[in-house]
């Protein structure tokens, strides 16, 4: 009985909730326990695996990710000269993994969980890509194509 009238709570709570804090993607279904149970994992980007890995690879194959055919992730270390990741996306460890680009929870509205907007559908990732990677970026100042400022 009491079991059930909280979960209608956290229902009618879900519900009111304002739009931003409902969840942009499929992790709001999950809930909470999913990810922050007691199965213990080693590395946040192999605990991500389990879910974003095809099938084949021990993953159940959802929205899966390739390392051959993505941004590398999974790195104990990232070169400065190749990327300059700001201390607020960097991981504790000073490892490069998922959780660095990605906050998984459901409050975030951005696309793909990004920790960083990039408009609707993931329409604008220069921005996002210009965070780490600002020499690359057309927006970044003295790079090609960038607007002159003189």
């Amino acid at each position: 009985m009491i079991r059930a009238a909280l979960s209608v709570l956290v229902l009618v709570v879900a519900l009111l909730a304002p739009a931003p804090a409902r969840s942009a993607g499929g992790h709001g279904s999950i809930g909470c326990v999913a990810c922050h149970g007691l199965k213990k994992v080693q590395g946040t980007s192999s605990f991500c695996l389990q879910c974003h890995s095809e099938k084949e690879k021990g993953g159940r194959g959802i929205r899966p990710i390739s390392k051959h055919a993505s941004h590398p992730f999974d790195l104990p270390t990232v070169n400065p000269r190749v990327a300059r990741i700001p201390a607020e996306l960097a991981r504790p460890d000073g490892s490069f993994g998922c959780l660095s680009c990605h906050d998984p929870h459901p409050a975030n509205s951005n696309y793909a969980y990004l920790r960083v907007g990039t408009g609707p559908k993931g329409g604008d990732m220069e921005p996002f890509c210009a965070v780490c990677h600002p020499r690359k970026s057309d927006r970044a100042p003295g790079a090609i194509g960038a607007p002159s400022h003189g």
